[in-house]
């Protein structure tokens, strides 16, 4: 794995700004997406250069649509702001979908099943954890597992 050049570093800072998504910088300036994460990680001003580059275009987005639900005709956009910004509790979703609330209500009610009829220590801490990592939490470091 070859480090940036200083070109392709302002090339990636640019393409950044104008909202360039770090997959397809990569592919203009001739890098993979672990380089630029890389040169990031070595080099702390390209790293906030690139940072800020991200930054600036989402915030000139969100200028614009600030102005826009100024007037109550592009309710639209207000309401869109609010499904970005708190999805949770504004975007819609499917009547038969989970909110991760939900979801996790019921992997601990399975889970209280599963530790009140599976007769065995070793089975039951193994469905636990794989319950624990199906409701997003952090992988099982038991060995052994398939």
């Amino acid at each position: 794995m070859h480090n940036l050049t200083e070109t392709q570093k302002q090339d990636l800072s640019r393409l950044a700004a104008v909202g360039c998504r770090r997959a397809t910088a990569a592919r203009y300036v001739g890098c993979t997406p672990q380089q630029i994460t890389a040169a990031a990680a070595a080099d702390p001003a390209f790293a906030g250069e690139l940072r800020r580059s991200e930054a600036a275009i989402e915030l000139a987005h969100m200028r614009c649509v600030m102005r826009a639900i100024q007037d109550e005709k592009n309710y639209r956009a207000a309401i869109w702001w609010l499904e970005n910004a708190a999805p949770e509790g504004y975007l819609r979703r499917a009547t038969d979908a989970l909110s991760k609330p939900e979801l996790t209500k019921l992997l601990a009610a399975v889970n209280d099943a599963i530790q009140r009829e599976v007769a065995g220590d070793a089975e039951r801490v193994r469905l636990a954890a794989r319950l624990g990592e199906l409701a997003g939490g952090p992988p099982s470091s038991q060995e052994g597992r398939q």
